[in-house]
């Protein structure tokens, strides 16, 4: 990884580059990452240890830029609970478990 940055749309990217002998290939790979985004996917398998998500690759034999990337906002979630809630403790609870676990264990 790199300090060195370029703007991909509205993102500010950070370049890594992967040797050439760690690949097999005849180039280093480059890849720019968004940390913005916390999400350590991209193209192929060029993923998993980038802190962001990869917004271009550079491979020897192509390049692969994001051309639009839309982060879905965070939306109210309302939960209507059920009114006749029967409460149990925590040794019921795991009675329940272990019953349902043995049907499982049965096929049903």
């Amino acid at each position: 990884m790199t300090k060195e940055q370029k703007l991909i749309g509205a993102f500010v990217c950070y370049k890594a580059i992967l040797d050439k002998s760690k690949t097999g290939l005849n180039e280093d790979t480059i890849a720019w990452y968004a940390p913005e985004i916390p999400f350590s996917y991209g193209p192929t398998e060029h993923v998993g240890n980038l802190p962001g998500l990869i917004l271009e690759l550079q491979l020897p034999i192509a390049t692969y830029t994001a051309s639009k990337v839309e982060l879905n906002p965070k939306k109210e979630v309302k939960i209507d609970w059920p009114k006749n809630i029967k409460t149990i403790t925590e040794e019921e609870y795991k009675k329940e478990g272990d019953k349902v676990l043995s049907k499982l264990g049965r096929g049903w």
